[in-house]
């Protein structure tokens, strides 16, 4: 058993560095089935519940990239354009872009207050009509400025390391039963963190 899975390491080795990843991943998975099975000959004591279950998960997904024949990427560490810029969306804009956009659309709303007065009321055309299209503008402007950023994280991981697979499977955290395509992922996040950059701009501006 252990010259076994020296074998499917040394496999595995060899088949990262020839970038054969459907046979590195075949390795991968072998050799975890083996360290589940071993577990469960020990009476499912050597490894607390959450270590099997991230087993399990890696399992899942060395399956599906086996069939499209992908890179694996290190969750929170993805290099390939694609991978990189799900990353980016996902842990940049909760935390940076919405102060960015909050500041931004504060300074564009606040730029028509001089000595205390509101400006855009001396003008012939409609307040709200104004409002309005401050709305739009600044809207339109930081959408555009997070689409730029998402296009440069694409850039950068394309040079860096390469492009990527639309079809990347991402697992739910709750479970390793179904899985999206990190395409299908990154359309959901994009749509609600458009809707947050909107309602930051609505609060700020109105």
């Amino acid at each position: 058993e252990n010259t076994e899975r020296l074998e499917w390491i040394e496999e595995g080795l060899a088949a990262i560095e020839k970038e054969d990843w459907q046979t590195a991943l075949q390795n991968s998975v072998h050799l975890t089935n083996r360290i589940l099975s071993v577990n469960e000959e020990e009476g499912a004591n050597l490894f607390p519940d959450e270590h099997i279950q991230v087993l399990e998960k890696d399992i899942a997904l060395y399956e599906e990239l086996i069939e499209i024949n992908a890179r694996p990427e290190t969750e929170g560490y993805e290099q390939a354009g694609i991978n990189f810029t799900y990353r980016v969306m996902y842990t940049l804009f909760p935390l940076f872009i919405t102060l960015i956009f909050t500041i931004y659309a504060t300074i564009i709303f606040s730029s028509s207050i001089k000595k205390g007065e509101d400006i855009d009321r001396l003008f012939p055309e409609p307040y709200a009509i104004l409002v309005l299209k401050k709305v739009i503008f600044t809207i339109m402007i930081s959408v555009s400025l997070y689409l730029l950023i998402l296009l440069i994280s694409f850039g950068l991981g394309s040079v860096i390391s390469e492009v990527g697979t639309i079809e990347y499977p991402i697992f739910n955290s709750l479970s390793i039963e179904q899985s999206e395509t990190i395409i299908q992922v990154s359309m959901k996040m994009f749509l609600i963190q458009v809707m947050v950059i909107v309602c930051v701009v609505l609060v700020t501006g109105i």
